[in-house]
């Protein structure tokens, strides 16, 4: 007896006699798999779950691989004109060198998300295209390949789909053309976002919608074109030179820093998106004129860098944080706070400042007022004025503010033009600690703290800030004399407030040489008047008005970002 053998054809076995006779059998798969490999045909869906690990799959255009598992194959390729499809929420991931390669004309529709090594052009011809609503993931790079001679090879990312890779290169090809076209998101993690040669670059049609972002943990170059929205995030220096221009949203992202400033487009916007805080950076301009304003996203404060003038809207979205040192000042048209707003105080003269020309939003507002400690005693009184609105009770800030209380009351009281038979006035009533009282608009109030409070500065906390124009009244019951403070965010012109107010007219100060403002001084214990200078923020004083009272009017004119110290000493209080 002949001992047999056996010949195994890719799980098909022969056996055969020595004399036998072998006839070798063609199969054919259609819309299925064979020899490490799977071909879906047009009009069929192939769950990847049927399909072995380590296969090549060949999508021809009409065909769907449904991801229904996690699957990693060697490679996907399109094949023919139309449209392939890879669906569902298993992960799809490529290990091999080819990675994922698109047929001229083809349109890869991405609904899930794909992790490859490259994504690359087959040849040239037609666009190839990739789009959908998932994320296509690429460890290598784009690889824009053509056949030789004078013809184009087009990678086209669709709307809606975000595609990311280590950089967009040159392939196969000689002369002709290589372009990228991005209506979605294209990220970019490699030090230089586009490979080209000498003799050979690369198109960019960066239209309308699209986003490119450089999302590498190093430095990284950005290619120096006309961007729609750009992102700088990750981590490193993000090198912008050349003609660089954002018609978006530039977005700093991450703890990514621009080395320079792109031009901004008519109706671009600067935004803060991080969760890491930072002081801005070189990326805002001043003055920042385009339409879209600056927005403070994310939960990472941002901390102002410079004084900044922006022609437009500030925006502090919910949960983010936006933050004014005591050295610095911003005007904008007007902010719409949802967020955190500080404004910082660290001495007399030194406090941060905002001006607005209007305010939305019920965000919060902290704004510090520094309050000089010089005397240590129980004789430290300060006029101040409460720039906030929507704050707590005055009982609930004089306690987190350490006003000094004594028989029930605090040490904190507004003033009243005639007390009983007293035609001078005086500070009355003082608060109560049993009450809630709100402080009033646009008024002064006389403040003592405790004897060496913790903090030389006192917080005011509320939802919105005042902007605009409106009026305070004033009263001439006897002597005239009432107290009023700076309502605003920032200083305001002693000068131009005097000029509004002027003793003609409607007005209602006083003449001459009563038409000053009158500042307490606790180091001398006496009002000082002046008809120059400014006001700080925060800071109360006395008028004295003119025959029969009325309104006072304070408006944004008056205010200014000019230095102020927080009670000034001029000239003798006249009476």
């Amino acid at each position: 007896m002949k001992k047999r053998k056996s010949l195994n054809f890719g799980g098909l076995i022969i056996s055969k006699l020595k004399a036998l006779t072998i006839t070798f059998v063609l199969i054919v798969f259609i819309g299925g798999q064979g020899w490490g490999q799977t071909t879906i045909q047009s009009g069929s869906t192939f769950n990847a779950s049927n399909i072995q690990t380590g296969y090549t799959v060949t999508i021809n255009a009409g065909g769907t691989l449904n991801m229904d598992v996690d699957r990693s194959f060697t490679s996907v390729t399109t094949v023919n004109a139309g449209t392939s499809t890879i669906t569902g929420s298993g992960i799809l991931t490529i290990s091999g060198e080819n990675g994922v390669g698109i047929a001229p004309g083809n349109t890869l529709v991405i609904n899930s998300t794909c992790n490859s090594t490259i994504l690359r052009t087959t040849t040239s011809g037609n666009p190839c295209t990739i789009s959908g609503t998932g994320t296509f993931n690429a460890t290598g790079n784009i690889v824009i390949n053509k056949a030789q001679g004078n013809n184009t090879g087009t990678m086209i990312i669709g709307p809606n789909v975000t595609v990311g890779c280590t950089q967009v290169q040159i392939g196969t090809g000689n002369n002709g053309s290589w372009n990228i076209t991005v209506n979605g998101k294209l990220i970019i993690r490699g030090g230089i976002g586009f490979l080209e040669q000498a003799d050979k670059t690369i198109g960019k049609t960066l239209n309308s919608g699209s986003t490119v972002e450089y999302d590498g943990y190093i430095d990284q170059t950005v290619y120096p074109t006309t961007y729609n929205n750009l992102i700088l995030s990750g981590s490193g220096t993000k090198t912008i030179s050349g003609v660089t221009t954002v018609n978006g949203t530039l977005s700093m992202e991450g703890t990514a820093i621009a080395s320079a400033s792109p031009a901004y487009g008519t109706n671009a916007k600067l935004q803060y998106n991080t969760a890491t805080a930072r002081t801005a950076g070189v990326e805002w301009v001043t003055p920042f004129i385009a339409a879209g304003g600056i927005v403070i996203a994310g939960t990472g404060a941002i901390t102002l860098n410079e004084d900044k003038i922006l022609y437009n809207a500030l925006a502090v979205n919910d949960g983010a944080t936006f933050n004014i040192p005591a050295a610095y000042s911003i005007k904008a048209t007007s902010i719409a706070n949802s967020g955190t707003v500080n404004v910082f105080s660290t001495s007399a003269s030194v406090t941060g400042q905002l001006v607005a020309a209007g305010s939305s939003g019920e965000g919060t507002y902290n704004v510090q007022r520094w309050i000089p400690d010089e005397l240590e005693n129980s004789d430290d009184w300060h006029i101040i004025s409460c720039p906030v609105t929507g704050g707590s009770s005055m009982q609930a800030w004089a306690d987190q503010q350490q006003v000094n209380t004594g028989d029930g009351d605090y040490d904190l009281a507004p003033y009243a033009e005639q007390v009983g038979t007293n035609p001078w006035g005086d500070w009355d009533p003082f608060i109560s600690q049993d009450g809630t009282d709100e402080f009033s608009r646009g008024k002064g109030y006389a403040m003592r703290r405790v004897v060496s409070p913790a903090y030389s500065y006192v917080t005011f906390t509320g939802t919105g800030i005042y902007t605009g124009t409106f009026g305070v009244a004033i009263t001439r019951g006897a002597n005239g004399w009432n107290a009023l403070g700076n309502p605003y965010t920032s200083v305001i012109s002693i000068n131009s407030f005097l000029t509004t107010n002027a003793p003609t007219g409607a007005s209602q100060l006083a003449e001459s040489p009563n038409n000053v403002v009158y500042i307490y001084d606790p180091t001398t214990g006496n009002y000082t008047g002046t008809a120059n200078g400014n006001i700080a923020l925060g800071q109360g004083f006395i008028v004295k008005a003119k025959e029969d009272g009325g309104n006072i009017t304070f408006n944004p004119a008056m205010q200014n970002t000019n230095a102020a110290t927080f009670k000034n000493a001029e000239i003798p209080m006249a009476t």
